[in-house]
């Protein structure tokens, strides 16, 4: 029986070309987005499942609330939480504690490259399932000492044995290297090019080189993952943390009278998971993975929608075939079937097509690594999703056209094909074209306005010149020799040095206070030479510009407008010459104020 339904449906989608070719590739077009929202899916799905104990680790998130009672979840928590909560609750088998304590530029074998750091403990290992080429972790108990990525080994060594080399961190130091970690096996949200043993942080917060106080319960710091012994539950550690919340209300220092609250995050739900702040690396939320299969629904709908009303235009010219079907014995669902199965062909052949379309957009720059993960593999599980998505494709658009084919009947068919109605006056068909249309119109004005949006972003007068200016990095070459060889270039004008490029974020962030005792605020900062701001045509409103000639002992710093204003201070004259503090220690003069300009993107207010 199958096997002719298939025969048929063939012989019709070869009769029908035309009808046949519009409905497979408008199919197909809405097909290749469901695809690589698909392939997005499956990626943003396979976060952290290599971990042991997967299914009893625990991420501890914080909740602050101000005295406006506005709530703030946080991904990361304070340092102590893990050990406090181990040495309090038996139930606990394993802790761990993250401290993102450093991000820069380091220098090692002759070479400066930008890379990101966290402190772990010993226990790292036992918790996540991450593991090194030289199984030497006992080593990272001992302070200074490092781990490396295994791609940032071989950008900085290649492919020598890099263990027993120093490294440089910055103003951190030297640390030497106690191992590689291996290629995970799959994707984490722990993602960082070096880790650092967590031994080394106690020294460095004496020396004032990590912003950590001893014993402190800020939230902001760390971020604690929890291990449970078989038997335990979530609410176990639940009601732990609510205790714990309980005997923090009394002795908790936060600003403006905040509270400090606690919640359990399972592993498997950070990633797709909410959006918090402080979250470390980049992963997907679940807002953002539902908002790309709603646009897919959308889309995929619209052109099903497309399907139906072709079918249903064409409904008539088949109802013959409907009625000698009938009269020869077939029921209303083998008819049903014998539709159902035309529209799963046609969605199957459509899947074809869509994956050479979706073969094209990955190899299309601007998709691969953007829209589409590049180490994606498309494998059995793949496949099956692919294929099972046809399927439902099929389903989804040929049901309503297969309702209405298997609900002729025969006598008014064969007598008078004239009198015969679809729907009454056809009203559902209309509605049906009305959604079409409107969705159609939907998703393209959705487009326009993106496309407008980004090219304003594009094109629009960031507050610096950006025109006939290069930008190189230096990868730890002598930027006085660069200087001096690239002036001799014809068609060098100027030459600035800056600690990173303006237009996508600062170089780092600094607490400046008007005074020691006051509050610091957080800012942004780039340290620059004296052709910056002639070089980007800054504008300075006030003041004067660096000069390459000796100032003397006084550090000088420029501001712009939103500094100007959270210092309080009313003119940009007026804070010329008057001293701030950087974290506390460095005392500074501010030699100028420059007006506001998008030195983190036009996609961010002015900070």
């Amino acid at each position: 029986m199958f096997f002719n339904y298939c025969k048929i449906a063939w012989r019709n989608i070869n009769r029908q070309k035309l009808f046949s070719f519009i409905n497979i590739f408008g199919l197909a077009l809405s097909m290749s987005i469901g695809l690589m929202v698909l392939v997005r899916l499956k990626d943003e799905l396979s976060y952290d499942k290599f971990h042991p104990n997967s299914n009893k680790t625990y991420r501890i998130i914080s909740q602050v609330t101000d005295r406006s009672h506005n709530v703030f979840r946080l991904a990361s928590s304070p340092v102590p939480l893990a050990e406090t909560l181990q040495r309090d609750n038996a139930f606990i088998e394993n802790g761990t504690t993250l401290y993102p304590g450093w991000g820069g530029k380091a220098e090692a074998n002759k070479k400066e490259i930008s890379i990101s750091t966290v402190f772990i403990q010993p226990s790292f290992f036992q918790v996540f399932g991450f593991k090194t080429v030289y199984d030497k972790t006992g080593s990272l108990k001992n302070p200074n000492t490092i781990i490396l990525s295994k791609e940032t080994a071989a950008k900085f060594f290649g492919s020598i044995n890099p263990i027993g080399q120093t490294i440089k961190l910055g103003n951190l130091g030297m640390f030497v290297i106690a191992d590689v970690m291996q290629q995970p096996p799959g994707k984490s949200h722990i993602d960082f090019d070096a880790y650092l043993s967590f031994s080394s942080v106690e020294l460095l917060v004496k020396n004032n080189l990590v912003p950590l106080q001893q014993g402190s319960w800020d939230p902001t710091k760390g971020y604690t993952y929890l291990v449970l012994k078989n038997g335990a539950s979530q609410g176990q550690l639940s009601k732990a943390l609510d205790r714990l919340t309980a005997s923090l209300k009394k002795t908790w220092a936060g600003n403006n009278n905040n509270e400090l609250s606690f919640d359990v995050q399972p592993l498997s739900s950070i990633s797709p998971g909410e959006e918090l702040g402080y979250s470390i690396c980049n992963i997907p939320t679940i807002g953002k993975v539902m908002a790309e299969v709603i646009i897919a629904l959308v889309i995929l709908i619209s052109a099903c929608f497309n399907y139906t009303n072709l079918s249903i235009a064409r409904a008539l010219k088949r109802a013959k075939e409907v009625g000698i079907r009938k009269v020869a014995g077939a029921s209303r669902i083998h008819i049903f079937m014998q539709f159902i199965t035309e529209s799963i062909i046609i969605a199957s052949l459509s899947l074809v097509l869509s994956y050479f379309m979706f073969s094209l957009m990955k190899s299309y720059a601007p998709f691969s690594g953007e829209l589409i993960p590049t180490d994606i593999k498309i494998d059995e599980q793949l496949i099956t999703w692919f294929i099972l998505f046809s399927i439902c494709t099929g389903l989804i658009a040929g049901t309503i056209p297969a309702l209405i084919l298997s609900s002729f009947r025969p006598v008014a068919v064969l007598k008078n094909l004239a009198n015969v109605k679809l729907f009454g006056r056809n009203g559902f068909r209309k509605t049906l074209t009305v959604v079409q249309f409107s969705l159609s119109l939907i998703i393209i004005i959705f487009m326009l306005v993106f496309a407008k949006q980004f090219n304003y972003a594009a094109t629009a007068d960031y507050g610096f010149n950006r025109d006939k200016i290069i930008s190189l990095q230096l990868q730890g070459a002598d930027y006085t020799l660069l200087k001096s060889e690239a002036a001799s270039v014809s068609g060098v004008e100027r030459i600035a040095g800056i600690s990173d490029f303006p237009g996508r974020s600062a170089s780092g962030t600094v607490m400046v206070k008007p005074q020691p005792a006051n509050d610091g605020i957080k800012m942004g900062f780039f340290d620059v030479d004296e052709n910056y701001i002639p070089n980007m045509q800054l504008h300075l409103l006030a003041g004067k510009n660096f000069t390459s000639a000796n100032n003397g002992d006084e550090k000088l710093v420029m501001i712009n407008e939103k500094a100007l204003a959270a210092l309080k201070i009313a003119l940009p004259a007026n804070a010329i010459g008057q001293t701030i503090y950087l974290d506390d220690s460095i005392k500074v003069q501010i030699a100028g104020v420059v007006r506001d300009y998008n030195f983190e993107g036009f996609e961010r207010p002015i900070n």
